[in-house]
């Protein structure tokens, strides 16, 4: 999910690129996702997970750097380490992401 949605995320902006350029077709779909962008909104076509109600686009894109960062170092510990350092890196980044929960 995380790399489709990364992948996704970088399509539409450059698409938004293209079009505010000139190069490129503005469609209804780019039409919308540009007057969210513009307004801070974080683009319903970016919501694959749950995320606090009025959380603006700059902060979504800061957290889903992180969990991409996450989903980096579990890729790596799965393929150097095995299941033990698997288990260490899940079990640190569950921590990460309950830490100022409460």
């Amino acid at each position: 999910m995380g790399a489709r949605l990364l992948q996704d995320v970088r399509q539409d902006l450059a698409d938004v690129v293209q079009v505010c350029e000139g190069k490129k077709k503005q469609t209804n779909y780019l039409r919308i996702l540009i007057n969210e962008l513009v307004k801070g909104i974080l683009p319903c076509s970016w919501s694959h997970y749950t995320v606090p109600a009025g959380m603006t686009v700059i902060q979504w894109v800061s957290d889903f750097s992180e969990r991409i960062k996450q989903l980096q170092n579990i890729s790596q510990a799965a393929a150097s380490g095995g299941a033990k350092e698997l288990k260490v890196s899940i079990l640190c980044c569950i921590a990460f992401s309950h830490c100022g929960e409460g």
